[in-house]
């Protein structure tokens, strides 16, 4: 699948569901289907990241049509196409692997900038 909408995911549908994935709706060419319907429906969908290498070719593509609109003075076209990229490689941090910290051995630390201050104190 092809994420043609520009957010970041797509449907995690078999090929075998798409056929018949309205079925359940019950649309028919009198009974149409609504806004709320529709919205409902998608929410009920299973959704999946696009790939990171794809995510990351799209974004390129977007922010190279920003440049080229740019430079033919097209500043409308050029601001829409930095803002789909820029809203795409906020998609790309979603799908970042995440980088998990490795627990020490539990020791002294490493760095040896230990403070000791002695306070003395009179007795009377």
């Amino acid at each position: 699948m092809k994420d043609e909408c520009i957010i970041g995911k797509i449907p995690n549908l078999q090929e075998d569901e798409i056929p018949t994935l309205f079925d359940a709706w019950g649309i028919t060419d009198e009974i149409k289907c609504k806004w709320q319907q529709f919205t409902a429906g998608l929410n009920n969908w299973l959704w999946r990241l696009q790939d990171r290498e794809r995510l990351q070719e799209m974004v390129d593509e977007f922010f190279a049509l920003s440049l080229k609109y740019k430079m033919q003075g097209k500043d409308e076209d050029s601001k829409a196409m930095a803002t789909k990229a820029l809203r795409l490689e906020g998609s790309l941090t979603k799908c970042k692997p995440m980088d998990v910290p490795s627990k020490g051995d539990g020791g002294l630390p490493k760095r040896g900038d230990f403070l000791v201050i002695k306070k003395h104190r009179r007795t009377e």
